[in-house]
């Protein structure tokens, strides 16, 4: 509560930008600060086509040209890393491609371009109650779970994504599920 009295107006900036913020009292979280503004959920598959050249990123990188906004769960830089590293497992792109491309996505991070919410304990629990509480006819995978819950928490209205298992669990976290 201390914290929050001396940096309210950095707090307020932060969530203003799409940051939720937990306030706690004694280590118990009792209240939270976040956007009043729903901003657009992107998937990973999207981030990914914004830098590879595969059928569908012309169409991702308009969008993102034309957002006002981009919000993803922090799990997306591990994500979009890991799929470069896949890609060049695979024979997709070489490592001195894959490295330029990671190095263009962390100079997009820094350049505001992607808001990033961070992945906290608090989300977590959410995500594992969410989980948990599902219905059996539900497919979800523990990724889109968090990037949901995520979108969720930012109070976004809509994800963006082409996986159709994200898709058909959005509306279970209360989110209209856009395919792109």
């Amino acid at each position: 509560m201390r914290e929050l009295h001396i940096r309210t107006s950095e707090l307020v900036r932060e969530a203003s930008e799409g940051s939720v913020i937990v306030i706690e009292r004694r280590g118990e979280p009792v209240a939270e600060l976040r956007p009043l503004t729903p901003v657009p959920r992107m998937s990973l598959a999207k981030k990914t086509r914004i830098y590879l050249n595969e059928p569908e990123s012309p169409r991702v990188r308009e969008l993102v040209r034309t957002a006002e906004v981009l919000y993803s769960s922090a799990w997306a830089m591990a994500e979009f890393h890991a799929v470069l590293h896949r890609c060049t497992r695979e024979g997709g792109i070489l490592l001195n491609d894959a490295r330029d491309l990671s190095r263009r996505f962390l100079e997009h991070l820094d350049a505001g371009l992607w808001n990033l919410v961070p992945v906290t304990e608090v989300l977590l629990r959410r995500t594992s109650s969410l989980i948990a509480s599902a219905p059996a006819n539900i497919f979800i995978r523990t990724a889109d779970a968090v990037h949901l819950a995520t979108a969720q928490e930012t109070g976004a209205r809509e994800v963006w994504t082409n996986d159709r298992h994200m898709l058909g669990a959005a509306s279970y976290f209360g989110l209209a599920g856009q395919s792109v």
